[in-house]
C-alpha cells in the first residue's frame, strides 16, 4: 500500500491496458477488421478546388499530394504518381487510365445502422444486413463520385494533357491545310490539263484549217494550170 509498491488496481489497469493492446493486435493483424479500423480513422477527403486554374508548376505541387492521399484507398498495387512536366506521355496516360478505373477498398461499414449480431430470429437480421448494405452502398457511390471528380479536375488541368491536345489540334490544322493544298493542286493541275487539251484541239482544228485551205489552194492552182495547158493546147491546135 506504500509509495512505489504495486497494488490490485495498478493489475486491473495493466489487464485492461493488455486487453485493449490484444484486441488492437487483433483487428490490425486481420486484413478485413484492418480495413475496417483504417477506414473509420479520420481522413481528408478535400478535393482542389473546382476553379482552379495555375500554372505547371502549381498544378503538380496541388495535385500530387491529393492523388498520394488518396492512393492508399487503392485495391490495386503499386499506385502511379502523377510524375512531372518531362513524364512520358505513355506514363501519363497509364496514370490517367489507373485513377479512371479506380478500384477502392475503402469500407464504409462504420456507418451501419444495425448490428445484425443483435438479431433475434434470421429474418431480422437478414433485413438487418440488407439495411446496412444500402447504406453502404450510399457511401461507396459518393466516393466512387469524389474520386471520379478528382481525376477529371486533374484530366482538364493537366498541362502536359493540354500541350498533347494543343499538338493535336495543330497536327490536324496541318493535315487540314495539306489536305487543302493537296486539293488547289488538284484542281489546278486538271485545269492546267484541261486548257492544254483545249489549246491542242485549237491547234489541230487550225492545222486542219490551214491543210483544207492549202489543199483547196492547191486544187484551185492545179485547175488552173490545167485550164492553162487546155487554152495553150488550143491555141496551138487551132493556130
Amino acid at each position: 500500500g506504500g509509495e512505489g509498491q504495486w497494488t490490485e488496481k495498478d493489475d486491473e489497469l495493466a489487464n485492461a491496458r493488455f486487453r485493449k493492446l490484444q484486441e488492437a493486435y487483433e483487428i490490425l493483424s486481420e486484413p478485413a477488421t484492418r480495413r475496417i479500423y483504417d477506414s473509420s480513422v479520420p481522413f481528408d477527403d478535400s478535393l482542389p478546388d473546382e476553379a482552379f486554374s495555375a500554372s505547371e508548376k502549381d498544378f503538380f505541387a496541388v495535385f500530387g499530394p491529393v492523388f498520394a492521399r488518396n492512393s492508399k484507398w487503392s485495391s490495386k498495387r503499386p499506385v502511379p504518381g502523377i510524375g512531372e512536366m518531362d513524364t512520358p506521355m505513355d506514363k501519363v496516360r497509364k496514370f490517367y487510365d489507373f485513377w479512371f478505373e479506380f478500384d477502392t477498398w475503402r469500407d464504409f461499414s462504420i456507418h451501419d445502422e444495425y448490428d445484425p449480431s443483435e438479431a433475434e430470429f434470421r429474418e431480422e437480421k437478414r433485413w438487418m444486413e440488407r439495411e446496412n448494405q444500402r447504406e453502404r452502398k450510399k457511401y461507396e457511390k459518393a466516393e466512387y463520385a469524389r474520386i471520379r471528380r478528382l481525376v477529371d479536375l486533374a484530366y482538364s488541368r493537366d498541362p502536359r494533357i493540354k500541350a498533347e491536345k494543343e499538338a493535336e489540334k495543330k497536327r490536324k490544322e496541318e493535315e487540314k491545310e495539306r489536305k487543302k493544298r493537296e486539293i488547289e493542286a488538284e484542281k489546278e493541275r486538271k485545269k492546267r490539263e484541261e486548257e492544254e487539251i483545249k489549246r491542242q484541239a485549237e491547234l489541230e482544228a487550225k492545222r486542219q484549217e490551214e491543210q483544207r485551205k492549202a489543199e483547196k489552194e492547191a486544187r484551185e492552182q492545179a485547175k488552173a494550170q490545167v485550164k492553162k495547158w487546155r487554152q495553150r493546147l488550143r491555141e496551138n491546135y487551132l493556130g
